[in-house]
């Protein structure tokens, strides 16, 4: 296994990250994976091939030694690490994930590309979204990943832009299918956001990292990665049979669908749906 065009993992520990290393793997790439471990875990590695830097990449490289190991050393870039959480408004967050994203930007090789998980928060509340649609992001985390997007392009001459939907699947710790898989296995109550009414297009981690990795080609553009489907949080739950009842109401996306003609175009489709995942024997 080797790392002769060499890649890098920004959050390469993390949920969506670990899975994409898995990828790599088995495309017979060793990835160096650069991540603080504040949110991801080496035991979601265990058993793969990577190389590890273990640094904050918000902190900048001023603190490291040889920094030329660092700097402009990559062939692609796979940048999924970020510190804010989709309802919360965090402005430190958000200026440490803006570093985060220079300094990625930093380590890629002259000509390289650039591949950034962005998100359907950048267009805020939708029941159809397509690439060319305006944008209207949500919150700190939906203009996070609207003004990363518009870094990009501009400092950047190649890049690939995937707008997820809401990612799940295995080693998922947080997100609502995480939370229902979790009632389901331990008989527990499960407590419903805004009365249940909120909908989302809910991706398999499995078929991100595979889009991520086959259309790494299709460079300067942007795809939405969803199922096209919209499921209601309440609809979730009951056809699950999880126990449930009514929470909090809390400032969020009312409503997430998206449009995924354009990848479909080039081959991709989904694989798994949320409620076959919940329902299937482990």
């Amino acid at each position: 296994m080797t790392n002769k065009n060499k890649i890098l993992c920004t959050g390469g520990s993390g949920f969506i990250g670990s899975h994409l290393v898995k990828e790599l793997n088995e495309h017979d790439i060793a990835p160096t994976v650069i991540d603080d471990l504040s949110t991801g875990s080496l035991d979601n590695l265990k058993g793969l091939e990577y190389d590890l830097i273990k640094m904050d990449l918000s902190l900048g490289f001023n603190k490291f030694n040889n920094i030329e190991k660092f700097l402009n050393q990559y062939d692609v870039v796979y940048h999924l690490a970020a510190k804010i959480d989709a309802r919360n408004d965090d402005v430190d967050d958000f200026l440490n994930n803006i570093e985060m994203l220079k300094n990625a930007v930093l380590m890629l090789k002259d000509g390289g590309t650039i591949v950034f998980a962005s998100s359907c928060a950048v267009y805020g509340n939708t029941t159809d979204a397509k690439e060319t649609d305006k944008l209207n992001p949500f919150g700190d985390y939906g203009f996070y990943k609207y003004i990363a997007e518009k870094y990009i392009k501009k400092h950047c001459l190649n890049y690939k832009i995937f707008r997820f939907g809401n990612v799940f699947g295995e080693r998922q710790k947080d997100g609502l299918i995480a939370k229902i898989k979790y009632a389901k296995e331990n008989n527990e109550t499960i407590k419903l956001f805004n009365q249940g009414k909120s909908m989302r297009d809910y991706v398999y981690v499995k078929d991100i990292v595979r889009a991520l990795v086959d259309y790494t080609y299709a460079v300067n553009d942007t795809y939405n990665l969803g199922t096209g489907y919209g499921y209601f949080t309440r609809t979730l739950v009951n056809k699950v049979d999880v126990k449930n009842e009514i929470g909090k109401n809390v400032n969020e996306i009312t409503s997430s669908r998206l449009n995924i003609d354009k990848i479909n175009g080039l081959g991709w489709k989904p694989t798994l749906d949320p409620i076959t995942y919940l329902t299937k024997k482990q």
